[in-house]
């Protein structure tokens, strides 16, 4: 437990920024911090758009590959959300359903067919703590994929299912429930195993993605046995040439 509390304090200094990593990427930021941009403009003809959420850790090499990728798929484009991990959970679901909604509410006849949110680790437990508020209009599909998400959090001790908690500490402590996805939502989630996934690994008795735990309904789609960040192209992957 030491150990893991040192790496805690460890993590703090080890965020990476979207804006360094990835400087040509459009980024939704924080409304708070008074960087919002204005929406992007989809492209007439897009028919789907993904959006990128990185895990708490924030956005490093393991997205280099995969917006590589998306950046080529025909009638297709992607953003990147920005949530904040030493902000609350809240703020992170709220700022992701008020973006995505406004994102996809028509003001004239568009050719947008899928949204597609791509939530890697702890984004996962922001993304689905947002389903269940989105507003997908008719024709559009919304589609959550997570990707080794430990939705029953990865020690089971202390305080659960608080939104109002640090981001980037949350993935900590045990989540139990988790609300609905909208009609039009669905979720699929891309579970990773220990010990090639260090965040999958049990600790005194405790699973941090257990069937029972985590989003209903969803989708479950077993990776080959891969590193926790090595995964992450494969998914993107997955999901632009509709594998699953």
């Amino acid at each position: 437990m030491k150990r893991l509390l040192l790496s805690m304090l460890l993590c703090t200094g080890c965020v990476h920024y979207v804006t360094t990593e990835c400087p040509t990427c459009r980024v939704l930021h924080p409304r708070h911090t008074g960087r919002e941009p204005a929406l992007p403009t989809i492209k007439p003809g897009t028919k789907r758009l993904f959006v990128v959420v990185p895990g708490g850790l924030g956005y490093s090499w393991e997205w280099t590959p995969a917006v590589t990728r998306l950046a080529g798929v025909p009638d297709a484009e992607f953003v990147v959300y920005w949530w904040e991990p030493y902000g609350t959970l809240d703020a992170a679901r709220k700022d992701l359903v008020r973006y995505v909604n406004d994102l996809i509410t028509p003001v004239s006849p568009r050719a947008l067919e899928e949204v597609v949110i791509v939530a890697h680790s702890i984004g996962g437990i922001v993304a689905a703590h947002a389903a269940h508020d989105l507003r997908p209009p008719s024709g559009v599909h919304v589609r959550v994929a997570t990707i080794g998400t430990p939705f029953a959090g990865m020690v089971g001790a202390g305080y659960a299912d608080v939104l109002s908690s640090i981001g980037l500490f949350s993935v900590y402590a045990p989540w139990l429930r988790y609300p609905a996805p909208a009609d039009g939502v669905e979720i699929i989630e891309y579970r990773t195993s220990w010990p090639d996934d260090p965040v999958m690994k049990p600790r005194l008795g405790h699973q941090p993605a257990p069937p029972g735990i985590g989003p209903q309904p969803r989708r479950t789609v077993q990776l080959p046995r891969m590193d926790h960040n090595a995964c992450v192209d494969l998914v993107v992957q997955r999901l632009v040439d509709r594998v699953d």
